[in-house]
C-alpha cells in the first residue's frame, strides 16, 4: 500500500549554500523577474502588469526564481537588481528565502553584503533543474540551520514511490567554513580571522563565499580598482545600499590598493569612500558613468576589467578578488 506523502526533504551541495539559516515562507515561482523594475520596492508587491505574478507581494515568502537558459545581465542591470534587494532588507518587506536554479550574481551580492554587514535578509540556496522544479510544486518551503530544505504540499503526494520514504537526494548537512572550497593564502586568512581589521575581514568573507558559489578555487591579486558613478552609497542607489555602505565605514574599512572614483558623489557615498582611503578623480582611459573597474595583471600586461559594484568595492578592501566569468569582463 503506498502512503500519501505531502512532505519531502533534500539538502543542497555545498556549493549551492549561499546563506544557510532558519527560514520558512509559502512559495512563490517565478520566471525572470526583474526585481529592480517589477517590483516595488516599499510593498515589495510585483508590480508589472503583464507579469504572472502580478500584484503578489514577496514579503517573506519563499521566492524561487528561474533564470532558465538566458545570458548573464549587464553590468548595470545588475547592480540595479543588487540595490533593489537590499531596499527591499532594509525595509523588512524582502522574502523569507530565495531558490535560485542557477547562481545570479547581482541577488548573491546583496544577500551577502546584508549578511555579513547588517545580520539580516533571505536565506538564500541554488538548487539544480529536477530539485528547482520539486521545490516550485510545493506549498512552503523550509530552510532549516543545518541545510536540509523541507518541501511541503498536496501537489507533492504523487512521489512517495521514488523518494524513498520522503527523503530525497539526501547528503550530509555538515556545517562548512566559507573558505572550505576556496585555496587562500596565508595573507587571505589573516584578512578572513580579522587581522587587517573587521571591515576587511566582511569584504573578504563576501568574495570568499562569492568564489565558493561560483566553483571559483582560488583569488587574483588586484592592482587598483576604479569606482563608477553608481558606486554603492550613491545618490540614486537606495537606502539598503547607503545603510550597508555607511556600516563598513563603520568598521574601519580601508582601502588595499590605489582606489579612485568619480562621478557626482552623494553625500554618504563620498564620505565613505574619502574614509575609505579612495582618491576622487577621473579616469582618462575607462568610460564615465557607473559600475566598478579592476585592474588586474594579465599575461599582456595590466589590463582593466569591469564588475558589479559591490563585486568592486570589496577588492578594493581586499586587494583580492575571484575571476568569476559572470562578474569580470575586459574593457573594451
Amino acid at each position: 500500500m503506498t502512503r500519501r506523502l505531502e512532505s519531502l526533504m533534500l539538502t543542497p551541495p555545498a556549493s549551492g549554500r549561499g546563506v544557510v539559516v532558519h527560514a520558512t515562507g509559502r512559495t512563490l515561482s517565478v520566471s525572470r523577474l526583474d526585481l529592480s523594475t517589477q517590483v516595488d520596492r516599499r510593498s515589495a508587491r510585483v508590480s508589472a502588469p503583464h507579469h504572472v505574478a502580478f500584484g503578489e507581494t514577496l514579503a517573506q515568502r519563499a521566492l524561487l526564481i528561474a533564470a532558465g537558459a538566458g545570458g548573464e545581465a549587464l553590468a548595470a542591470e545588475a547592480d540595479a537588481v543588487t540595490a533593489a534587494l537590499l531596499d527591499l532588507i532594509e525595509s523588512d518587506v524582502a522574502p523569507a528565502l530565495i531558490v535560485l536554479d542557477r547562481i545570479d550574481l547581482s541577488i548573491a551580492l546583496a544577500v551577502l553584503v546584508a549578511r555579513t554587514l547588517r545580520e539580516r535578509g533571505p536565506a538564500l540556496v541554488v538548487l539544480d533543474s529536477l530539485h528547482f522544479a520539486l521545490a516550485a510544486s510545493s506549498h512552503t518551503l523550509t530552510l532549516e540551520a543545518d541545510a536540509r530544505l523541507i518541501l511541503t504540499g498536496p501537489r507533492l503526494a504523487g512521489l512517495a514511490n521514488v523518494t524513498g520514504g520522503g527523503a530525497l537526494a539526501f547528503e550530509s548537512a555538515a556545517r562548512e567554513a566559507a573558505n572550505d572550497a576556496v585555496t587562500l593564502s596565508s595573507r587571505d586568512r589573516d584578512r578572513l580571522d580579522g587581522n587587517e581589521g573587521a571591515g576587511t575581514r566582511a569584504a573578504m568573507e563576501i568574495l570568499i563565499r562569492l568564489a565558493a558559489l561560483h566553483d571559483v578555487g582560488h583569488l587574483v591579486d588586484v592592482l587598483g580598482v576604479h569606482l563608477g558613478e553608481s558606486v554603492p552609497g550613491g545618490e540614486t542607489a537606495g537606502q539598503g545600499s547607503q545603510t550597508a555602505l555607511s556600516r563598513l565605514a563603520a568598521l574601519g574599512a580601508r582601502v588595499a590598493v590605489p582606489t579612485t572614483f568619480d562621478g557626482a558623489a552623494g553625500e554618504t557615498r563620498s564620505t565613505a569612500l574619502a574614509a575609505f582611503g579612495a582618491v576622487r578623480e577621473r579616469s582618462p582611459t575607462l568610460p564615465d558613468g557607473g559600475g566598478a573597474w579592476l585592474r588586474l595583471e594579465d599575461g599582456d600586461g595590466a589590463l582593466w576589467y569591469e564588475v558589479p559594484e559591490w563585486f568592486g568595492l570589496c577588492a578594493a578592501l581586499t586587494g583580492r578578488a575571484p575571476m568569476i566569468r559572470a562578474a569580470v569582463s575586459p574593457a573594451s
